[in-house]
């Protein structure tokens, strides 16, 4: 957290209520270069001879100001600010400091996280499945199987590709193992 005094009356405040307008008007994630968000914020910095450039280090003030708090403890510029990079992009989003999120949120979140659990667990099987595929392969391989060493490797790089066996892959594997059983 931040230890510096949130001050209404200074240029970086301004800054940073901007840069929450244009989060907040951006549906609360915005995700710009640092030069982007600065042109965005009209924050320039005049070289002389009519050129100017985008001025980062007011960018840089305005958005660790949205960070600074006030006596109180409440977020000065009335969210609270997560920032990461992506790249070369900058990725900013806003949260309401109250922590109400309302029930509908509460059940979104749950959802997600169910659904990020099983995605962890969809991907440890497919792992082991592509193993598999790879294993048989290599059987079909050892007993001159050309067909059935083709439908393998082609189950295991769909898995691994696009997390799924496309389902004529699947039927055509299905009937080969069929065969052998």
């Amino acid at each position: 957290m931040n230890d510096r005094p949130c001050n209404p009356d200074t240029q970086e405040h301004r800054d940073g209520l901007a840069l929450v307008e244009l989060i907040f008007g951006a549906g609360g994630v915005i995700t710009l270069t640092q030069d982007e968000l600065a042109a965005r914020l009209g924050l320039w910095s005049e070289l002389g001879r009519g050129m100017r450039s985008t001025d980062i280090r007011r960018f840089h003030r305005a958005r660790n100001h949205v960070r600074d708090r006030t006596d109180s403890g409440l977020p000065c510029c009335g969210f609270v600010l997560h920032y990461r990079k992506d790249g070369p992009r900058s990725v900013l989003a806003l949260v309401d400091p109250s922590g109400d999120l309302g029930d509908h949120a509460d059940a979104a979140i749950g959802s997600l996280l169910g659904w990020a659990t099983r995605e962890r667990q969809h991907h440890a099987e497919n792992a082991r499945q592509v193993e598999t595929f790879q294993a048989l392969a290599a059987h079909a391989h050892a007993r001159g199987d050309q067909y059935g060493q083709r439908m393998c490797i082609t189950a295991s790089v769909e898995l691994e590709r696009y997390g799924t066996v496309s389902p004529v892959t699947m039927a055509e594997l299905v009937t080969w193992a069929q065969s052998l059983a």
